[in-house]
C-alpha cells in the first residue's frame, strides 16, 4: 500500500490558509448596565442559544434572570465579536453541533486559541452587571438540576453529545498515512487520532473488540453527527485519489466500503438513540446517494431507520412472558387489593419484592451507556436523565424505609400510656417485614432496592431505634442474622468485595448496585487522561467499556412477573402509614 499512501500524501497541502477574523472589539466603553439590553436587542439569537443550552446548564431563562432595560448608548459590540465570543464559549463547553451551526449561519470560521479562556470570562464579566445570577454558574458548570428547569420541547441529550470541539477537522484521506497518529501495543490500539480510529474501525478483517468499545464510548470524544460524517468520508474516496488507485487494490477498497456499511448497521442496531433527526437525515441522504453500491445493505439500513423512527418516544420496559417462553408465577394478591388504604402490612413480602423488581428493572434498563460517560450524572445532569431518576428513586426508597420505621416508633410512644393501662403489648411489625422483603430481594438479585432498604435501616438516626427493637424481639437471633447479612453484603471493605463477589456469581435477571458501579466509572474518568500526546486515549475507553458493560450486561434479561397495579401504585407513591396504622396487638406471630 506504500504507493497508494504516497499518492495520499501528495494531496495533504491544500486548503490550509483560513483567514483569521479580528475578534477584539474596537470600543470597550459600553456601560455595564446596558451591555445585556444592547446585545439582546441586536442579537436575539443569543437568547435562543441560551435557551438551547438550558438542558445542559439547568439555568433560568434570560427573561427570568434579568429584565432588559432601556437602551441609552448607540455603540455596541460588533457582530463578528459577538459571534466569536459565543463560539469560544461553545468550544469551551464542547458543544460542537451548535458551534458548527453557528459557523455556518454567521459565515465565520472559529479559530481555536484566539481568545484565551481567562480573556473570555473577562470579556463576559466586563459587560454583565450581575454575573452571579447569569453567567457564573454557566462558566463554572452548575450542578443544580430539576425536571422543572428543562423545557420539554428541547431535546436534552441527543443534540449535545460531547466530543470534537475546538479540534481542527483534518480530512481523513489526508491523514491516512500519518503513522505517528496511531499508537498500538500487541496489535491493540492504545491511542490515535479520530481519523485513524475511524480507519481502524473499518479495517479488513474487522477488529470486533475494538468496534464494541468504539460504538459504546464514541460520544466521549466524537458526537454522533461527526461520527457519521467521518464514516461517510471513509466510504467516499476522493475522485483525484480514486483514479490513481492501482488495479490490485480495487477489491481492497470495495471490501472497505462494505465494512463502512457494516459499522453503520451495527451502530444503528445497538445504539438507536444516538440517531437524532439530523443524524437520520444525514444517513438517509447517504443511502439515497449510494443505493446502487450495495442494494442489500442499503435496504437493511432503510429498515433500521424505519424502526428507529417507529419506536421514537416509546419506552422499552418489562417484556411479556411469551417472549422468553415461560409463565410468571401467580401473584400473591391481598384480599383488600382495591382498598384505598392499602399499606405495607396488607401485601405479602415476596410480592412486594417482585413488584419492586419490576419497577427497578424499568429504571435500570432505561439507563443508556452514553449517560455513564464523562461523569454526566455529576457534571452534566441533563445528559444523564435516567441515571438521575434512578438515584432519586434510591434516595426516596431509603427515606421511606427510615420514615416508616420512625413513624411506627412514634405510634408506639403515642399509645404507650394506653398500653400500660390495658396490659396489651405493642408489636413492631415494620422492621421484621422490611427484613423479610430484603431476603426476597437478595434471592431475586435485586441489589438496587436492597441497597435502599440497607441505607434506610442503617441510617445514623434510625439504627438506634432498630437496635432497640431487635433487642426486644422474640426472634432476636434471626433478626440479628438478617441485619448482619445486610451489613456484610454492602460493606465497603475491600472495595465492596462481598457485593462484587455476589454480583459476579448472580444469575440473571439481576439489578446492580448503582452507586458502586458509578464509583468505578468515575474512578476511571478521573485517573486516566482523555488524550495522550494529543491523541484520543483509547485505552481509557476500553476500561470504561469494561466497567459500563459490567453494569449494563443484565439489561436484556427482564424479570417475568405479573404487574399488580395497586401494589405498584403503593410502591411508587411510598406513602408512610396513617396515624392509626399501628394498633396494639398480641405478640403472637413469628418473625
Amino acid at each position: 500500500m506504500s504507493s497508494l499512501n504516497n499518492t495520499i500524501n501528495n494531496n495533504n497541502n491544500n486548503n490550509n490558509n483560513n483567514a483569521k477574523v479580528n475578534i477584539m472589539p474596537t470600543d470597550m466603553s459600553v456601560p455595564k448596565s446596558e451591555w445585556i439590553s444592547r446585545v439582546m436587542r441586536k442579537h436575539p439569537a443569543v437568547i435562543e442559544l441560551h435557551e438551547r443550552l438550558r438542558p445542559v446548564t439547568g439555568q433560568s431563562t434570560f427573561g427570568r434572570a434579568k429584565t432588559i432595560g432601556k437602551t441609552e448608548v448607540s455603540e455596541v459590540l460588533s457582530d463578528e465579536v459577538m459571534d466569536m465570543l459565543v463560539m469560544q464559549f461553545l468550544a469551551e463547553e464542547r458543544l460542537t453541533t451548535t458551534l458548527t451551526t453557528l459557523e455556518n449561519e454567521s459565515h465565520s470560521k472559529y479559530i481555536p486559541g484566539n481568545i484565551e479562556p481567562e480573556s473570555l470570562q473577562t470579556l463576559l464579566r466586563m459587560g454583565i452587571q450581575d454575573t452571579k445570577t447569569i453567567f457564573d454558574a454557566i462558566i463554572a458548570g452548575s450542578n443544580d438540576y430539576s425536571e422543572d428547569t428543562i423545557d420539554p420541547e428541547v431535546p436534552s441529550l441527543r443534540h449535545y453529545n460531547m466530543g470534537g470541539a475546538g479540534e481542527e477537522d483534518v480530512d481523513l484521506w489526508q491523514e491516512a498515512n500519518a503513522s505517528e497518529n496511531i499508537q498500538m501495543v500487541n496489535g491493540a490500539v492504545v491511542a490515535a487520532s479520530i481519523n485513524h480510529l475511524i480507519i481502524h474501525l473499518t479495517m479488513n478483517p474487522p477488529d470486533i473488540d475494538f468496534r464494541k468499545v468504539f460504538l459504546m464510548t464514541h460520544s466521549s470524544f466524537l458526537n454522533s453527527e461527526r461520527f457519521l460524517n467521518k464514516l461517510i468520508e471513509r466510504y467516499e474516496v476522493p475522485e483525484d485519489l480514486a483514479t490513481k488507485i492501482p488495479a490490485e487494490y480495487a477489491e481492497v477498497y470495495k471490501r472497505d466500503k462494505s465494512l463502512v456499511f457494516a459499522v453503520i448497521k451495527n451502530w444503528a442496531e445497538q445504539y438507536p438513540y444516538d440517531f437524532s433527526e439530523k443524524v437520520i437525515a444525514i444517513l438517509s441522504g447517504f443511502i439515497d446517494s449510494h443505493r446502487e453500491d450495495d442494494l442489500d445493505v442499503t435496504k437493511q439500513l432503510v429498515t433500521i431507520i424505519n424502526k428507529i423512527e417507529e419506536h421514537k418516544g416509546t419506552s422499552s420496559t418489562s417484556i411479556s412472558a411469551d417472549i422468553v417462553g415461560r409463565e410468571p408465577p401467580e401473584p400473591k394478591v391481598p384480599r383488600n387489593i382495591f382498598s384505598s388504604t392499602l399499606s405495607l402490612d396488607d401485601v405479602d413480602e415476596e410480592e412486594i419484592a417482585r413488584q419492586l423488581c419490576m419497577l427497578d428493572f424499568d429504571l435500570y434498563k432505561a439507563i443508556r451507556p452514553s449517560e455513564l460517560l464523562l461523569k454526566s450524572w455529576e457534571l452534566h445532569k441533563g445528559r444523564a436523565p435516567n441515571v438521575i431518576t434512578a438515584i432519586r428513586r434510591l434516595n426516596d426508597l431509603a427515606k421511606w424505609v427510615s420514615g416508616t420505621i420512625l413513624h411506627e416508633k412514634r405510634q408506639f410512644e403515642i399509645q404507650q400510656m394506653e398500653l400500660s393501662k390495658t396490659g396489651k403489648t405493642f408489636k413492631f411489625k415494620v422492621l421484621p417485614r422490611l427484613l423479610r422483603i430484603s431476603e426476597h430481594l437478595k434471592t431475586l438479585n435485586n441489589y438496587f432496592s436492597l441497597s435502599a432498604i440497607y441505607s434506610g435501616i442503617f441510617n445514623n438516626e434510625i439504627f438506634p431505634i432498630v437496635k432497640m427493637q431487635v433487642q426486644n424481639h422474640h426472634q432476636l437471633t434471626k433478626m440479628q442474622d438478617s441485619l448482619h447479612d445486610l451489613e456484610r453484603l454492602f460493606s465497603d471493605q475491600g472495595s465492596f468485595k462481598t457485593y462484587r463477589t455476589s454480583f459476579n456469581n448472580a444469575k440473571p435477571p439481576c439489578i446492580p448496585l448503582l452507586g458502586v458501579h458509578l464509583r468505578d466509572i468515575a474512578f476511571i474518568e478521573d485517573c486516566n487522561p482523555d488524550k495522550i500526546n494529543g491523541l484520543i486515549n483509547f485505552e481509557k475507553r476500553q476500561r470504561l467499556w469494561k466497567a459500563i458493560n459490567s453494569f449494563t450486561i443484565y439489561q436484556p434479561i427482564p424479570y417475568i412477573f405479573y404487574r399488580v397495579h395497586q401494589v405498584v401504585v403503593f410502591l411508587k407513591d411510598l406513602k408512610i402509614g396513617t396515624e392509626d396504622s399501628a394498633e396494639p396487638q398480641d405478640n403472637s406471630d413469628d418473625y
